[in-house]
């Protein structure tokens, strides 16, 4: 039996010493800021000293949790392909956030297996949350296990749908349902979707570290995920980003992507 199979056979352990790992990666982040870098990467975005501190330690600390493991991450990109599995990690989701105090950030990581995400475990430091998700056994914040997602009793433009700004370059203001809110950070989105604090959020040429640890939380909370290319994470070693236009929401919320357009069903 495989190291990593026996470790399977109690994920629960498996998820205790991953939300350990998530959570300090966190603290790390947060004490950076004291002596904090920002520069600019070659697509426009920043990058700060922390996104790749962060990231140097998770690969260490990982692969102790799973050995012969391998990683893919934002800073990084593709390490290595692990035989016992791969690490899908962004160290600061919304660093342009982070840089500047905001606490709308996020540290994500998902362990990948066999085309499946099995585990993940994201923190938003500043905000003392942490979900961490097991495949089949649902989403804890906090150590609390979250209720599936319910919608409100009816659909209106109230409704709150967090949006990536590549999106609202992407198509016009008219195709997007409710109230939009741009918050920086698609990771931290996510979970607000899935603890029904957003009712929706729209996504545009996702990175699949962005998305990782986020669509195995949303499935386990019962949300629906829409995109108007597949999501196929068998590509996840081979390509960036899910391109097209991406749509989580509530179970029963009645849009529909066609053509890369929102529309109602």
């Amino acid at each position: 039996m495989s190291e990593l199979n026996r470790r399977m056979l109690n994920v629960d352990n498996l998820s205790t010493s991953l939300n350990r790992v998530v959570e300090y990666a966190g603290v790390l982040a947060q004490r950076a800021r004291n002596d904090l870098r920002v520069s600019t990467k070659s697509d426009g975005s920043i990058i700060t000293n922390a996104d790749s501190q962060v990231e140097l330690w998770l690969v260490d600390q990982l692969q102790k949790i799973v050995p012969g493991s391998g990683f893919i991450g934002e800073e990084s990109g593709y390490l290595s392909k692990g035989d016992e599995g791969t690490w899908i990690v962004d160290p600061i989701d919304g660093t342009l956030n982070y840089s500047t105090d905001s606490p709308l950030w996020a540290v994500s990581v998902a362990f990948f297996k066999d085309n499946n995400i099995h585990l993940s475990e994201i923190c938003l430091p500043d905000l003392g949350e942490t979900y961490s998700t097991i495949k089949g056994k649902g989403v804890k914040r906090n150590g609390v296990p979250l209720p599936e997602c319910h919608s409100r009793p009816t659909f209106n433009n109230n409704n709150m749908i967090a949006c990536c700004d590549r999106l609202l370059k992407h198509i016009s203001r008219e195709h997007y349902p409710g109230k939009l809110r741009c918050t920086g950070s698609v990771v931290l989105d996510a979970c607000f979707l899935a603890a029904n604090r957003f009712d929706g959020v729209l996504l545009h040429n996702t990175p699949f570290y962005d998305i990782a640890g986020s669509l195995l939380m949303l499935n386990e909370v019962g949300a629906k995920v829409q995109s108007s290319n597949p999501i196929d994470f068998s590509k996840v070693l081979t390509e960036k980003y899910v391109k097209g236009v991406t749509f989580y929401s509530k179970p029963d919320y009645p849009f529909k992507i066609e053509n890369g357009i929102i529309n109602l069903e």
